[in-house]
């Protein structure tokens, strides 16, 4: 049920981005992105309740494992710099892909992210690629084909662009999963509140000044919302972003990572029938074999 419940959160809020987006008539990714990600400050409260937070030796979980072992908050806060503008470019190239292709088509693409993991951690020897995995990688890449080549033909502001940036999104992600799969040894090594609150400190204090040059070329003129955009940005923030990684992690911590993932094979039926139901988007024969592609991909590239 939890898994559901995080499937359903990513989709509405896919579906609320474009809301904002479109209805709302804010069409400002850049600030979007910005926004969400600074709400990962609210974690950094954890320095007030958590004593050990403060603290500036690391602590053992279990002297008798030196894998658990809590990075400093220095340490933490150093791979958090470091995370920051990968997490930043990730999520932007995803917001901007959803102001120019349907939802349906950003979440089959950018759930292709597993593949980039992949072959990524294969590079950093992190990874091994066995036959199976070596084929769910084509298998996904002849998905992706068709799913952007249908939308070649379908009316929009620019989908062949918004497809294309959620393949960077997807890419970026493959990236960062794979770097903090390399920095972080054990999943108790770092308290991840701590570290994603430190992310969102330093997206607050280092990506304001693209405000002005987004601003000086007109890519995305700055202006300060309305109460209904900025009530509509705050709960897809709070919900879409910061609720959802922790719900996302309980997930991972009461079943497996493998079981968790599979949740990405299960927000594309979703946002395909949310699109049909609100978009009155129609998907031809073509579309649904890409997408059904992806989904058997991902699923071998998970065995």
């Amino acid at each position: 049920m939890l898994l559901l419940l995080v499937v359903v959160i990513w989709v509405g809020s896919s579906e609320l981005t474009q809301y904002i987006f479109v209805t709302e008539s804010f069409d400002k990714p850049y600030f979007l992105t910005y926004f969400s990600t600074s709400l990962f400050s609210f974690y950094l409260l954890g320095f007030v309740i958590f004593a050990e937070w403060r603290g500036t030796k690391p602590w053992p979980i279990n002297e008798h494992d030196p894998a658990a072992i809590h990075y400093t908050a220095q340490h933490t806060a150093l791979l958090a710099l470091m995370f920051c503008p990968i997490w930043f470019i990730a999520n932007y190239s995803f917001n901007v892909s959803l102001d120019l292709t349907s939802v349906s088509s950003n979440t089959i693409i950018s759930s292709t992210s597993s593949f980039f993991t992949l072959v990524f951690g294969f590079v950093v020897d992190i990874e091994s690629i066995r036959l199976t995995k070596f084929l769910s990688v084509l298998i996904c890449i002849g998905g992706v084909v068709l799913v952007s080549y249908n939308d070649i033909s379908h009316s929009g502001r620019s989908p062949v662009l918004g497809d294309g940036l959620a393949l960077i999104s997807a890419i970026t992600y493959g990236v960062y999963t794979v770097y903090l799969r390399k920095q972080i040894p054990h999943e108790k090594t770092v308290s991840m509140p701590m570290f994603f609150g430190l992310v969102g400190l330093f997206n607050i204090l280092l990506m304001w000044p693209f405000f002005f040059l987004l601003n000086a070329t007109k890519t995305e003129t700055f202006e300060f919302p309305s109460k209904s955009v900025l009530l509509s940005l705050f709960l897809n923030g709070l919900i879409g972003t910061v609720l959802s990684d922790l719900l996302w992690s309980l997930v991972v911590f009461f079943s497996s990572a493998l079981v968790a993932t599979m949740g990405l094979v299960l927000t594309i039926p979703l946002a395909m029938i949310v699109d049909l139901i609100l978009g009155h988007k129609t998907f031809n024969i073509l579309y649904v074999i890409g997408s059904l592609l992806v989904i058997l991909g991902f699923v071998l590239v998970n065995l």
